[in-house]
């Protein structure tokens, strides 16, 4: 990054952005493994949302079994 001064002599900084890197990204021949690997990583992270979600209801099932269990231990 870069400063660049601005009115009221204040500095701002600037981003060294080139279209080059997106070029490269999108370049023909390469669009269409990209395309597939960003939605095999989409795919992957919709798997790890729902493990992480299968965690929480086992988790808070255990959970209510346990304080049904002491509620019914301690009476």
């Amino acid at each position: 990054m870069e400063t660049q001064p601005k009115e009221g002599g204040k500095l701002h900084l600037k981003l060294n952005i080139t279209v080059r890197p997106i070029v490269n990204k999108y370049r023909e021949g390469k669009l269409k493994s990209t395309l597939k690997r960003e939605l095999k990583e989409r795919e992957n992270d919709q798997v790890e949302a729902n493990r992480s979600i299968e965690r929480c209801i086992v988790f808070y099932t255990f959970a209510n079994i346990y304080i049904i269990f002491l509620l019914n231990y301690f009476k």
